[in-house]
């Protein structure tokens, strides 16, 4: 092959490349003028509080919502695959699999500084992993209580690294059953396949609302940052995405969304999830508390009823 050839087909590949992450990674004014934003969704974030923000943000920009279906890897996946050491390898950066389908992605990604190779974070969220189980499990309390259960969780999220240093905590004895998906990781509680759930407090959330024979134990991280991601340097969208947070949060809009899917507005969201995550020493002196800006009170051992309005369970 001459090399009259080989700069040919070199040209053409780069072209094809160009047009490909043209069409999919687009610009905050070809998204107006296109009239529709393509959203990428886990089964799980359609479940979620997330699937209705994202409905008002297209309207926040006056277009039609598209939803892609994406999977959890695909967040980080190139053309299907996840390259070896993807997640230490300073040198791997790609735009994943779901920003070459769709201009956002809407869901519950941790802020974590490895995944800013493949993509920017978009608006800002508190978020907590927690714990669910049946309301028969009466003596789940704390970390040791879980040794001899099946857990079921995503792999390769931050419901896994948690989960190995709590069992490498209580010195072993926990065992992971890890899924594909969170709906998967659901159903194998509903079916009783397993003895008990790790998921994010959006989802956990609704879990429990929808099936009242279970309910929320604890958490197994502190109260964490989360985001939507959009393509690198895409930066009108990503500001586009943070002054949209940052209105709904000023405005009512976020605590209604939240009132409609959970029932409690955000703020009350909020009191929950911080008050679930309180880890660390059971006791501690004056000087910790103050610098914490956290008091921890011991309150009557009971399932813990949480009214905004009427009178209070304590």
């Amino acid at each position: 092959m001459n090399i009259r050839a080989v700069f040919f087909r070199y040209l053409i590949g780069l072209l094809l490349v160009t047009i490909s992450f043209s069409a999919q990674a687009k610009s905050l004014d070809e998204i107006k003028k296109s009239g529709k934003i393509y959203v990428a969704f886990q089964e799980s974030a359609l479940q979620s509080v997330n699937y209705e923000i994202a409905l008002e943000f297209a309207k926040f920009l006056n277009v039609e919502l598209v939803v892609v279906k994406t999977t959890w890897d695909e967040n980080f996946s190139q053309d299907g695959k996840l390259p070896a050491n993807y997640k230490t390898d300073p040198e791997i950066s790609y735009t994943p699999d779901a920003l070459r389908k769709a201009d956002l992605i809407c869901g519950t990604i941790y802020l974590r500084e490895w995944r800013k190779k493949f993509f920017d974070y978009a608006g800002s969220a508190d978020i907590s992993d927690l714990l669910i189980i049946s309301k028969s499990h009466k003596n789940i309390k704390t970390h040791d209580d879980l040794k001899g259960l099946r857990i079921a969780f995503l792999e390769n999220s931050s419901y896994e690294s948690n989960m190995l240093n709590i069992n490498e905590k209580i010195g072993g004895g926990i065992e992971f059953i890890k899924t594909s998906s969170e709906i998967e990781a659901q159903n194998l509680l509903l079916t009783k396949q397993v003895d008990a759930l790790i998921s994010v407090s959006y989802l956990a959330l609704g879990f429990v609302k929808n099936n009242p024979e279970y309910k929320i134990a604890f958490p197994v991280a502190h109260t964490q940052k989360t985001a939507w991601a959009v393509a690198k340097n895409n930066d009108a969208l990503r500001l586009e995405v943070q002054n949209f947070f940052e209105t709904i949060s000023g405005n009512g809009t976020l605590d209604k969304l939240f009132t409609k899917q959970y029932g409690i507005s955000y703020s009350t969201y909020l009191e929950i999830i911080n008050s679930y995550s309180v880890l660390g020493k059971a006791t501690r002196d004056l000087d910790e508390i103050i610098e914490s800006g956290k008091i921890v009170i011991a309150l009557r051992e009971c399932d813990m009823v949480y009214r905004t309005k009427g009178k209070k369970q304590f």
